[in-house]
């Protein structure tokens, strides 16, 4: 009998994975951003990448977009802060 899966930390796992893939990307190109790479730099089996993300297009897909919605937070956050518009501006 299998053990039930935690949420939490299916996307803990998740989030890692996506972490190494904007690294290798921050050091490279798509073309040659592969599985087994970001196993390595996330210290996990290339089965654990290929469990959470089928492909490598969808695991490039959903870091993009984990990207822009972390991005997206921390310009909102700057933008509500209570801080002159200059200082705003330049962070």
């Amino acid at each position: 009998m299998s053990r039930p899966k935690d949420p939490k930390l299916e996307q803990q796992r998740r989030v890692h994975i996506m972490a190494a893939v904007a690294l290798c990307l921050s050091e490279g190109s798509h073309s040659s951003l592969t599985l087994d790479k970001v196993a390595k730099v996330a210290g996990v089996s290339k089965g654990m990448v290929t469990y959470y993300f089928k492909t490598k297009d969808r695991l490039i897909l959903e870091s993009m977009q984990l990207f822009l919605e972390q991005e997206l937070e921390r310009l909102v956050g700057i933008v509500q802060e209570d801080r002159p518009m200059r200082e705003r501006i330049e962070r």
